[in-house]
């Protein structure tokens, strides 16, 4: 059985921004909160097309971040 919890703020100082990851036996999420506002992506791996849909959420998320983070450094 696979299991993985994560909790991270995200503020440097204080604040409520968080990241959270969950995942068991096939099902999981990556949660997003910033003061009373959150989004949570559905992270499904029981089949494969599920996982491989899954990934690319990943996959697309990093890639897309990466690339703002950059554009906010200049």
């Amino acid at each position: 059985m696979k299991k993985y919890y994560k909790r991270l703020f995200l503020n440097k100082g204080e604040g409520t921004a968080f990241l959270e990851l969950t995942y068991e036996d096939g099902y999981g999420g990556v949660k997003i909160a910033d003061c009373n506002r959150a989004v949570t992506l559905s992270i499904d791996t029981s089949n494969k097309k599920e996982k491989e849909n899954s990934l690319h959420k990943i996959d697309v998320l990093i890639s897309e971040l990466s690339k703002y983070k950059t554009k906010l450094e200049v």
